[in-house]
């Protein structure tokens, strides 16, 4: 008899541990989570692929988060064909993302036929094509409260995740670009905020749900990010141009917004999220705080 109460306790404190809404993140895992260099030889993407275990920090420590006070679903979705998928478990397993998440790679039909289709057409669609296939189901697979999609511009996630919040404009999103690469004024949808740290990701969950414990995950995260600034790109002591760059584009981020002129407003979530991140990290101070100023009175 005890042992049937403790159980339906279990199952009643288990079903109402969550009181929010049930939410879907979909999340890339290359130049995502992990740095690949995906448009980079295929020595240096294959080299990174197998053989380093580098990580962006404070990325593990928001899923984690959510994955523990969120009733949420998390799917990794890559377009690495399933067989070579075994590094990438390893990544998320040895880094302590959430293992309640599966990984949703491309199969070996959807990678022939992809590659005979950009053959043919000479480069191709740029929406991955087992990425929106993937995405499509688990958005379709029950009736989320939001949806939130995780990815960067080097395999153009910008072109997936407009596909996506067009497809399904009855269902809040929040979709977000790691800056990964240095596209100049060229990104593709620059209505789609961009992030470089974790922080931008917590401003922007604001949108859809009150993030439980939010000061408590600011602050790890915040710890985190000041703790090495010059290592602010990747963990393990990663250093080279690109890591440095995106360094300096951190800390400039609301002077680059303004010197890119990428058709941003001060209203933007991307501007907010800049800002909020420079605040929290305690470098929102002249001369950034002066170059807000200037673009908000452009």
């Amino acid at each position: 008899m005890l042992k049937f109460i403790s159980t339906f306790l279990m199952l009643v404190i288990g079903s109402t541990a969550f009181a929010g809404p049930r939410i879907l993140f979909l999340v890339d895992i290359d130049d995502t989570l992990k740095p690949t260099m995906i448009r980079g030889s295929l020595l240096t993407k294959g080299y990174r692929h197998f053989f380093t275990s580098d990580g962006f920090v404070g990325m593990r420590e928001i899923l984690q988060h959510v994955d523990q006070h969120v009733d949420a679903e998390i799917a990794y979705v890559t377009n690495t064909p399933t067989f070579l998928t075994w590094p990438h478990k390893r990544f998320l397993k040895t880094h302590g993302y959430p293992q309640s998440g599966n990984i949703y790679p491309r199969n070996v039909r959807e990678l022939i036929s992809e590659t005979i289709e950009k053959k043919r057409a000479r480069g191709g669609s740029v929406i991955p094509a087992h990425k929106l296939k993937q995405d499509i189901e688990l958005i379709s697979s029950e009736s989320w409260d939001a949806v939130v999609s995780l990815g960067d511009n080097g395999e153009h996630d910008a072109d997936l995740f407009h596909e996506l919040t067009g497809r399904y404009s009855d269902i809040p999103q929040i979709t977000m670009v790691r800056n990964a690469y240095w596209d100049g004024d060229n990104e593709a949808f620059p209505h789609i905020p961009r992030f470089l740290t974790p922080l931008e990701i917590v401003y922007q969950l604001r949108r859809v749900m009150d993030l439980p414990k939010e000061g408590e995950i600011i602050r790890r995260l915040t710890n985190l990010l000041k703790a090495d600034p010059g290592h602010v790109f990747a963990e393990n002591n990663l250093r080279h141009s690109d890591a440095i760059e995106r360094q300096q584009l951190l800390k400039s981020t609301l002077k680059s917004v303004v010197k890119r002129g990428n058709g941003l407003d001060v209203n933007s979530d991307e501007v907010h999220g800049a800002q909020f991140t420079l605040e929290t990290l305690g470098w929102a101070k002249k001369p950034w705080l002066k170059c807000f100023d200037a673009f908000r009175t452009r």
